[in-house]
């Protein structure tokens, strides 16, 4: 059964004309941008819908390596293997940030991102030829 977050998602899809996965990458980078807000942070980070739950989880993205150069985007490999035995040169190692408490940024940010993104589909759908 689908959520109502994604309901609503295929609902605005089909009045707009654009496919659901634009939404959903909107919504992602909306998240990605309000976390990064939140945290202060310059750690190199994902967004990624749960179309069951209907929640956006995001998590800090480090690749494994043998000397840590940058810590806000490496990980080394024994510090890896602490948080999963199959680390390798090279994996990447995700680490959950918490986005309950993005609370009123998040939904500041995901409206922006959304006038932001309806104007680019307007003049992408104005280009070719389609009716608005």
């Amino acid at each position: 059964m689908a959520n109502l977050l994604y309901q609503q998602i295929e609902m605005l899809s089909r009045e707009k004309h654009i496919e659901p996965e634009v939404v959903i990458s909107a919504i992602e980078d909306a998240m990605v941008v309000a976390a990064r807000k939140f945290y202060k942070t310059e750690e190199d980070l994902r967004g990624k819908f749960n179309a069951e739950s209907g929640q956006v989880d995001v998590h800090a993205v480090h690749t494994v390596v043998e000397e840590v150069m940058d810590p806000k985007r490496e990980i080394s490999l024994a510090d890896a293997k602490k948080k999963n035995p199959a680390a390798e040169i090279g994996a990447e190692i995700l680490t959950a940030k918490p986005t309950d408490v993005l609370g009123r940024i998040a939904a500041q940010t995901a409206r922006g991102c959304r006038n932001a993104s309806s104007r680019s589909w307007k003049r992408t759908i104005s280009a070719s030829g389609c009716a608005w």
